[in-house]
């Protein structure tokens, strides 16, 4: 996670001043947020790093869960690295919720874009944690109609929100 906050930190930092959002802290819970949505995007999208050689997952959780490195490269179907990719894709659910939970409330109208990415992310990342093996096949996705209403029940649950 630490990656991906140093490496989104400047884009969702500018998205914070243009969104309004000039105290510190509430910048800060909107880089969580990207920084979440990348981790998060880094397991989605596992599937298709992999037979390139590249590999974004963490090493460390590579080895915890003894997923052999060559198998990833042959992109050969294994337990352990199914379930590798079921964890870290509940540990990305969990992130995300968690940083979406941290911003305050007095600023989800104005950062209502970083919270529909993030339900967005959260429900790609439920179908990879219900089948990890779609990630493996292939790109991960979820259908527009669905996309719409998840964007839509969470843009309005944005705008409900008190004005800071």
């Amino acid at each position: 996670l630490q990656r991906c906050r140093a490496g989104c930190a400047g884009i969702w930092g500018l998205a914070a001043r243009e969104a309004g959002l000039d105290q510190p802290a509430h910048v800060d819970a909107l880089i969580d947020i990207g920084a979440a949505i990348e981790a998060a995007r880094d397991v989605q999208h596992s599937g298709l790093d992999l037979p390139s050689g590249t590999c974004t997952l963490p090493r460390d959780r590579i080895a915890r869960h003894g997923v052999d490195s060559s198998r990833l490269q042959r992109h050969e179907p294994d337990p352990a690295l199914r379930e590798l990719i079921r964890s870290l894709a509940r540990d990305c659910m969990d992130r995300l919720d968690l940083a979406m939970d941290t911003l305050p409330a007095a600023v989800r109208r104005d950062a209502g874009f970083a919270l529909i990415l993030a339900r967005l992310q959260h429900a790609i990342c439920r179908e990879v944690a219900r089948d990890p093996g779609v990630v493996l096949k292939g790109r991960v996705g979820i259908t527009p109609l669905r996309k719409l209403w998840i964007a839509w029940r969470t843009a309005r649950r944005a705008r409900q929100a008190p004005i800071g």
